[in-house]
């Protein structure tokens, strides 16, 4: 058989030549718009569930929200099994599916388990969540920011605020996470001496400090020519504006936020840091999205970074780039 292939190979030169160039055509193709990735998906389908429960420890957020939830999960359609994690104020649950699942559909079918499943849960608990979408990889580009001019507290809103956006900005990005600095938060240093002169509890000062910073529409109001919005109270978008709200009114004497407490912007407490070159810093870890090509992905975050880079350096802000890069193994 294999004399006849040759013998009619030599008899139609011509024909063989363009099929040749044709195969070479669509495989050159082919490969210029394959998905590169680090490693194949040797994984079977997964989703992410993650739970943030503040103020519960391991053992209460395993019996609290990790059991209920893992329970409603495990009779989803398709699961093969369902692992969990729980930890101090967080609950991680992995929901494995079988090989050939459609992604988005798995993800579909476990939201729609979850819009129940919140309803097991205590109050103060957040609301579940799903990781991102992303490659069986998942690592995309670990890169860092340090400053010798803005605090910690400045360089985490910076990173947060300002860069994030622009990073997820980037065709391909799933996920940009964020460790070390210093997250700022609202904090009322109370005086007890102050307190307990004014006759106020704790919790009064809380439910004070809630209703001067709730936001709440107040509908709408017409006229013979215009619609006048209204808001029925105003955030206090200010550390002056939060201390001039009134706790309670004793005696006919109003007393207000700022007369028993100080009112500060501080750092929340942290949970882990980050060190770059031996200085601390701001480290950012982002995840390709499923189905992205790695390398044009790397690139394009790479290209959008110097752009950044060049635009921070007078503010003091230093860019590390490529701290971890997985593109440089397909490369």
């Amino acid at each position: 058989m294999l004399a006849t292939i040759v013998r009619s190979s030599l008899a139609a030169p011509r024909i063989v030549t363009a099929l040749s160039l044709l195969v070479a055509l669509l495989g050159t193709g082919a490969l210029l718009g394959a998905r590169l990735d680090v490693f194949p998906d040797f994984a079977p389908p997964h989703v992410l569930v993650q739970v943030e429960a503040p103020g519960l420890d391991a053992t209460q957020v395993e019996s609290l929200v990790t059991r209920p939830l893992e329970d409603v999960l495990g009779g989803a359609e398709n699961v093969e099994a369902v692992r969990s994690t729980s930890s101090q104020g967080l609950a991680a649950i992995q929901v494995v599916f079988g090989r050939g699942s459609d992604p988005y559909l798995q993800r579909q079918v476990i939201s729609e388990r979850l819009g129940g499943g919140s309803a097991l849960l205590p109050p103060g608990i957040g609301p579940p969540q799903l990781s991102p979408l992303s490659s069986s990889m998942e690592y995309l580009l670990h890169f860092g920011f340090t400053s010798d001019r803005l605090s910690p507290l400045e360089l985490h809103d910076l990173v947060r605020w300002t860069l994030k956006p622009q990073i997820l900005a980037v065709p391909g990005v799933a996920q940009a996470q964020i460790f070390g600095g210093e997250s700022r938060e609202r904090q009322l240093w109370v005086d007890p001496v102050k307190l307990n002169a004014a006759g106020v509890t704790l919790e009064e000062l809380s439910e004070a400090a809630r209703r001067a910073t709730l936001i709440s529409g107040g509908g709408y109001l017409e006229t013979a020519v215009q619609r006048l919005v209204l808001r029925a109270q105003a955030p206090a978008e200010s550390l002056s504006a939060l201390g001039q709200a009134v706790v309670a009114t004793p005696a006919g004497v109003p007393v207000r936020i700022g007369d028993i407490a100080q009112v500060r912007d501080g750092a929340a407490p942290r949970f882990g840091d980050a060190m770059i070159g031996g200085h601390p810093g701001i480290l950012v870890e982002t995840s390709t999205q499923y189905g992205a090509n790695t390398l044009e992905v790397t690139r394009g975050l790479e290209h959008r970074l110097e752009i950044l880079a060049t635009q921070l350096a007078p503010r003091g802000v230093r860019y590390h780039p490529a701290l971890l890069r997985p593109a440089s193994f397909i490369e």
